[in-house]
C-alpha cells in the first residue's frame, strides 16, 4: 500500500511538473502571440499611412508631384542651380517664362483685372491700376475681392483698431488693395511693398 501510495505521489508529481512546464509554455506562446500581433497591427498601420498617401497623391484634384504629373520644367531648372548642374545627364536651359496672371475672384473687379498687367510671372502696378483703384474707394466700392470677402473692409477696422500707424510694410500682393486701405485709415502712412 505504502508503494502504490509513493507512485501515486510520483505520477503526481510528474504531472504537476508537466503541467507547470505546459503553463510555462503556454505564457510565453501567449506573449509571442501579442508581440507578433503588435507587430501585425504595426504593420496594417504603416500599409494604411501608405494606402493614404498614395491615395492622395494620385488623386484627380491633387496637383503636387507626382509620376502622371511630372515635375515642371521650371522647377527642374531652379533645382539644377538654375541649369549650373545637370538634370538626367543634360543641361537644362532657362525656361522661357510666360507672363503671370490671376483671376477675377482675385482681383476687386474687372476695372482692375483689365488694368492690372504682368512682367516676368509677378504683376505691375501701374498708375493706371492705382487711380483704378482710387476711384472705386472715392465712389464707396469696396476693394475686396470675391474670394476673399470683405477682406478690406476686416483690414481697415484692424488698422484703425491699432490707432495711428506710421509705417507699415505689406508683402505679396497682386494689386495694392493693402496699400489703400492703410491709407485710407491713416493718410500720412508710410508704406513699404
Amino acid at each position: 500500500a505504502k508503494m502504490r501510495y509513493r507512485r501515486r505521489q510520483d505520477v503526481r508529481r510528474e504531472v504537476a511538473w508537466v503541467a507547470w512546464g505546459v503553463v510555462g509554455w503556454l505564457i510565453c506562446y501567449c506573449g509571442w502571440l501579442r508581440r507578433e500581433l503588435s507587430l501585425a497591427r504595426s504593420e496594417e498601420a504603416r500599409c494604411e499611412r501608405r494606402l493614404q498617401f498614395v491615395s492622395t497623391r494620385y488623386r484627380e484634384d491633387w496637383h503636387g508631384l507626382s509620376v502622371r504629373h511630372g515635375i515642371p520644367y521650371e522647377v527642374k531648372w531652379r533645382m539644377t542651380m538654375e541649369g549650373a548642374s545637370l538634370w538626367q545627364n543634360r543641361t537644362l536651359l532657362a525656361p522661357s517664362v510666360a507672363n503671370g496672371r490671376t483671376y477675377l475672384s482675385q482681383v476687386a473687379s474687372t476695372k482692375v483685372l483689365r488694368a492690372l498687367r504682368f512682367e516676368l510671372g509677378a504683376p505691375v502696378w501701374s498708375q493706371a491700376l492705382v487711380t483704378t483703384m482710387t476711384e472705386m474707394l472715392a465712389r464707396g466700392e469696396t476693394l475686396s475681392c470675391p474670394d476673399y470677402p470683405h477682406s478690406s473692409e476686416d483690414l481697415l477696422i484692424a488698422f484703425r483698431a491699432f490707432g495711428p500707424l506710421r509705417d507699415v510694410a505689406v508683402v505679396s500682393a497682386i494689386t495694392p488693395w493693402v496699400e489703400l486701405t492703410v491709407w485710407r485709415a491713416f493718410p500720412a502712412a508710410e508704406v513699404t511693398t
